[in-house]
């Protein structure tokens, strides 16, 4: 049986701002995968997590730990700016920037792309983040549209359809409602 958000879906026609919400999800989804949540919900925590280093290009049970995340929404009109600080089990720490451009219902347009990849290359070059910088657009078509993979492949940005980070139908909900409802049920 299909499961329905309930926090997505409703009798509106069109985006209602959907983007928007998904903004605030993401940042909310990526700073949860701190380790700092750990052990509160640890189904949740494991699903952030999937979900962090999906965006990173990392391997999903990486042994890395997120000891710190940041993110900024609305970032010099980029959706989300987030860094990072991961720390492996030897100790060695890595700081990684991660800029991701959201898409509900459009495409890129207006050379966006290449302009978020110049601001966010002059912000993070030379800094702790220069190493491990990392552009995502996370794209709510099941095929994201060509136009839109040529425009990343062009400007250095990876495209991923919103279902590669987190399957609709995984085997159970985490222990948050809101999580489930906007990664785990169809909208």
């Amino acid at each position: 049986m299909e499961k329905k958000s309930l926090l997505m879906c409703d009798s509106s026609e069109g985006d209602c701002r959907k983007e928007a919400i998904m903004d605030f999800i993401m940042s909310w989804t990526l700073r949860r995968a701190s380790a700092t949540f750990k052990n509160e919900k640890p189904l949740l925590y494991d699903a952030c997590r999937r979900i962090l280093f999906g965006l990173l290009n990392m391997p999903r049970h990486s042994s890395a730990e997120a000891l710190k995340v940041t993110v900024r929404k609305g970032w010099k009109s980029a959706d989300l700016v987030a860094e990072v600080v991961l720390r492996y089990h030897d100790g060695k720490e890595e700081c990684h920037a991660l800029l991701v451009e959201n898409k509900v219902w459009t495409s890129t347009h207006d050379n966006q792309l290449q302009h978020y990849k110049q601001t966010f290359t002059e912000a993070y070059t030379g800094s702790e983040y220069a190493d491990h910088m990392h552009m995502v657009v996370v794209s709510c078509f099941a095929e994201p549209p060509a136009d839109m993979i040529a425009d990343c492949q062009v400007n250095g940005f990876r495209c991923i359809p919103i279902e590669d980070l987190q399957p609709v139908a995984p085997e159970k909900d985490t222990e948050s409602d809101i999580f489930n409802e906007f990664w785990l049920r169809n909208w």
